[in-house]
């Protein structure tokens, strides 16, 4: 882990090297009192090291130079001081140029920033676009950094950085889980949706977690990041949903979580393969409710002959004036029936569904899909196969 922090810091060295755009020197020193300042660093009295320390770190970029030669020295004192200054200019340095950045609409000033190029291809270049970028930058500049070069090497980054995040969230100091911000959720999803960037199942699972951070639901809130959000989402949706992946019904959890219709590509994808779960296809089906219209009844029709179990719920009655409790299954051609139904403007429940339920995520509740019995069942198959044949039947 520390071997990656070091990596990062490097990387955002070389993101400000040179004179960064926007950042001035803000002092009058010459270069000769520059190098006296440096060499004060290491003098005997502690007030004339922080004199020394202060104006350098006003002097700013114009003893960057100096400084970098400093943070080798010999002299303990000097070294560590030269160091921490070193750090502070290039962090404003930073700053500086996401200044620049986020305000250079047009792009007249010049200013690049790692992974610009992919973002702004993918997402456009707007201020809204900019001010995101900005944010992302703040939070993971590696991470970007390393993205902005080698892919296979990107993906070993997004791995360590994943791994980093998940144990700081295991280990909070305060004891507590501690929140990811909305930056780092969107660089994740960023790098890790880049076809060509590998992502282990382990990293996945790792990634769903961030996901479901209070800060990325917020951004979804936000109607000037939304749909950026949106379509970074989209794009590790469209990645990695497979009917191999065991992973894949979050993405369709988070499809319809977040409104993101790319789910419905991939849904199709997976109910047209005899291997899916059943549980993955009770998902694959939803997702295709919410986003999917008339047209697509024909990907569902086969289903409603498939018998497997894709969940289950409790069923309370009352008995001789007791409660029981009774586990009913839901099939997979059940959730199929109900959702062709919807998709054809007809109420479930006349269709003999006794509590099915809508679900602001999901369209219909998955437990409340469910039929009392088998011969309800058999009544709600016949009885929609009589409605589809009179309407294939009217002109």
């Amino acid at each position: 882990m520390r071997r990656f922090i070091q990596i990062g810091l490097g990387l955002l060295v070389c993101l400000t090297a040179g004179a960064a755009i926007g950042a001035k020197p803000n002092s009058n020193h010459s270069p000769a009192d520059l190098v006296a300042l440096v060499k004060q660093l290491g003098a005997p009295q502690y007030i004339q090291r922080e004199i020394a320390s202060r104006r350098l770190r006003q002097a700013g970029s114009a003893a960057k130079a100096l400084l970098e030669q400093a943070a080798q020295s010999p002299d303990a004192e000097v070294r560590r001081r030269a160091a921490e200054i070193l750090a502070a200019v290039r962090r404003s340095e930073f700053d500086a140029a996401l200044r620049t950045f986020i305000a250079d609409d047009d792009g007249s000033q010049g200013v690049e920033l790692p992974a610009w190029q992919t973002f702004r291809n993918r997402l456009g270049s707007d201020r809204s676009a900019r001010a995101l970028f900005v944010e992302m930058q703040r939070s993971e500049a590696a991470l970007l950094a390393a993205y902005a070069g080698e892919l296979p090497a990107a993906g070993k980054a997004l791995e360590q950085r994943c791994l980093m995040l998940a144990t700081g969230m295991r280990h909070s100091a305060i004891g507590g889980r501690r929140q990811i911000d909305l930056g780092t959720v969107a660089s994740i999803l960023l790098v890790a949706s880049d076809p060509q960037v590998p992502v282990s199942d382990a990293t996945a699972r790792l990634l769903y977690t961030f996901v479901y951070q209070p800060s990325f639901n917020t951004g979804m809130q936000n109607p000037l990041k939304r749909d950026l959000l949106r379509q970074i989402l989209g794009g590790w949706i469209v990645k990695n949903l497979s009917a191999s992946n065991n992973l894949g019904y979050q993405n369709f959890i988070l499809a319809m979580r977040y409104d993101v219709s790319e789910g419905l590509g991939p849904a199709i994808e997976m109910l047209g393969k005899e291997s899916a779960a059943p549980s993955f296809s009770l998902y694959a089906i939803l997702t295709i409710g919410k986003f999917g219209n008339r047209e697509h009844l024909d990907v569902l029709q086969p289903l409603l002959k498939n018998e497997s179990v894709c969940t289950t719920t409790n069923l309370r009655t009352q008995q001789n004036g007791k409660q029981v409790v009774r586990r009913v299954n839901i099939e997979v051609r059940d959730a199929a029936l109900a959702v062709m139904l919807r998709l054809s403007d007809l109420d479930p429940k006349e269709f003999g569904y006794p509590a099915v339920q809508e679900n602001k995520y999901y369209l219909l509740s998955p437990q409340s899909l469910y039929f009392p019995n088998a011969e309800a069942r058999e009544a709600a198959l016949s009885k929609w196969e009589e409605t589809r044949a009179a309407a294939t039947a009217t002109p």
